[in-house]
């Protein structure tokens, strides 16, 4: 038998769990947009609840009379809409290591000056992993849900032919 020696404990270091305290206040009470958004759309797996927080997170900096998402998640149309549209409109289609996630518009009365529509992407590149995840929570949500319908209709139609039913 081989002896593997144990893994000596370090002391607890008061300045590192200060610091530590420190960038958690600062993590948590930040007004800069990128990190309110990451930490927010981190408390949820439903896709809806993170589409909210997206809409209302771009709303802060980039106005916008209407946001919509669709996609097929889990052999469903999802769809997603906030506000009423505008003629203009900027429309993403969210891929991510080539699986599309869906597709965002945004629409408003003027249209959107480049710089905004960098904020957007920026935006979007944030949230892409966390609506992925939502989406994936969804499918998987999706197939459990069947597989136990499955499962207790296969059990009542087992017990009909035990009764004679």
């Amino acid at each position: 038998m081989k002896n593997i020696p144990s893994i000596q404990r370090s002391t607890t270091q008061p300045k590192d769990l200060a610091a530590l305290r420190q960038a958690y206040q600062g993590w948590s009470n930040t007004p800069d947009p990128l990190t309110r958004l990451t930490r927010r759309l981190s408390t949820s797996l439903s896709l809806e609840t993170q589409l909210g927080i997206l809409a209302e997170e771009i709303g802060t900096t980039i106005p916008f009379d209407a946001l919509s998402y669709r996609h097929q998640v889990a052999n469903r149309d999802f769809v997603y809409a906030t506000g009423m549209g505008g003629p203009h409109r900027c429309e993403y289609r969210l891929n991510l290591e080539g699986v599309c996630y869906g597709t965002l518009t945004l629409n408003r009365r003027q249209k959107f000056s480049d710089e905004e529509l960098q904020g957007i992407e920026i935006f979007i590149s944030v949230a892409i992993c966390p609506l992925r995840n939502a989406c994936q929570f969804m499918t998987i949500e999706q197939a459990a849900l069947t597989a136990e319908a499955t499962k207790n209709a296969t059990r009542s139609s087992d017990n009909a032919y035990r009764f004679g039913g």
